[in-house]
Formats: C-alpha cells, sequence, structure tokens
C-alpha cells in the first residue's frame, strides 16, 4: 500500500510539473516559435528533466511506451543540431500520443479534445503543443487520481472483509 501511494504522488507531481512546464517557460523566456525551441535558452535543465521524467512515467503506462519513446528521442536530439530527428520525433511524439485515447472508454472526451488541438496549428505550433500537452496531462492525471480512488476503495473492502 505504502509504496502505491508514494508512487502515485510521484507520479502525479511528474503529470503538474509537465503540466506546468510550458507556462513556466513562457513566463521565464517569452513566447518562442515551439516548446522544443526552448532547449536554447536557460531553460534547458528544466525542459529536459521534465521530458525525461514523464518519458519514465509513460514508459510504465499501459499502452504509452511508444509514445515515451519519441518523447525520449525528441528530448536527446534537439532541435538545433538535430532537426530531422527531433522534428520527426516530436510529430511522431504527438501522432502516437492520440492512440491510447482509443483505448479509454470511458474517457472519449479526451480524444475528441486531443483532436481539436491541431487545429491551433493554424493560430502557432506553440499553442497546438501547449494544448495538446495540456490535455495529456489532464487526462494522465485524471487517470491517476481514479485508479487511486479505486485501490482505496478496494482496500477498504478488503479491511471490512477481514
Amino acid at each position: 500500500m505504502q509504496n502505491f501511494i508514494n508512487n502515485f504522488f510521484v507520479k502525479l507531481f511528474v503529470v503538474i510539473a509537465a503540466l506546468a512546464l510550458p507556462w513556466v517557460l513562457l513566463s521565464v523566456e517569452g513566447p518562442l516559435p515551439s516548446i522544443s525551441t526552448y532547449w536554447m535558452s536557460k531553460m534547458q535543465p528544466a525542459f529536459i528533466f521534465v521530458n525525461a521524467a514523464i518519458s519514465y512515467h509513460l514508459f510504465n503506462t499501459r499502452r504509452w511506451e511508444i509514445p515515451s519513446l519519441f518523447l525520449l528521442i525528441l528530448t536527446a536530439f534537439s532541435i538545433e543540431m538535430y532537426p530531422v530527428i527531433h522534428n520527426v520525433s516530436s510529430v511522431a511524439f504527438f501522432a502516437t500520443s492520440a492512440i491510447p485515447f482509443f483505448y479509454a472508454k470511458r474517457l472519449q472526451f479526451y480524444l475528441k479534445l486531443y483532436a481539436c488541438s491541431i487545429l491551433f496549428l493554424f493560430h502557432s505550433i506553440l499553442a497546438a503543443e501547449i494544448i495538446g500537452i495540456s490535455i495529456l496531462c489532464l487526462y494522465h492525471a485524471h487517470v491517476l487520481i481514479v485508479y487511486n480512488c479505486i485501490k482505496k476503495k478496494r482496500e477498504k473492502q478488503n479491511q471490512n472483509n477481514l
């Protein structure tokens, strides 16, 4: 039980950090063309750390292994030095992140919201990325909280049955 609680709070912290990162980047550096361009700013360590942490979390989440791999690749290969690898893995990350939504039967509205984030590409890549990332983070926070509630309820029932 204690391990699950610690794991829950660590994962939730990582999701919240990923949700906050674009807003922190914007407030510290101002708007840049895309989130990837913050790699070349003084916020590079935050960009790398949060992406690595969320990649680790996603890799340990069922059906999110492939998006996790693409996130790790786009983090490792900067847009400045490896633009083709970075851009391909970035597009692949956002595209493959839609796939697990198809399996989330009760949470299909997240897929619709996520698909709508594509429309913001006509405004700016940065806006589309921030909206897409925000939806991904809200989905993962939602799933974590629901699973935590279910786990607590089952443990309480098991204690009552003893």
